[in-house]
């Protein structure tokens, strides 16, 4: 288990929040859609770049698993998000 969780961080567990089964169900289900996801640390704080295009936070993702939000309302979240800090 604790390989594969390894190879969907890209091999970068040292500074990975602990990962659990919602995430990994995300990671998983965009990947099989073709999507890229890897983990990217923006100023201390942990994100989910998908297709190097955008970036969603570990609640986002668990709510992507839950299937709260779909990648196209995700996306417009990532772009509000940007939006208000420019």
């Amino acid at each position: 288990m604790r390989e594969r969780r390894r190879s969907l961080l890209n091999d970068s567990p040292n500074w990975a929040p602990q990962m659990n089964s919602k995430i990994d169900a995300a990671i998983e289900a965009l990947r099989r859609q073709g999507h890229s996801v890897r983990p990217y640390n923006r100023e201390g704080q942990f994100w989910y770049e998908i297709d190097g295009r955008m970036l969603a936070s570990h609640q986002e993702m668990e709510d992507l698993a839950d299937r709260v939000y779909s990648l196209v309302e995700l996306e417009d979240l990532f772009v509000r998000r940007k939006n208000e800090i420019n």
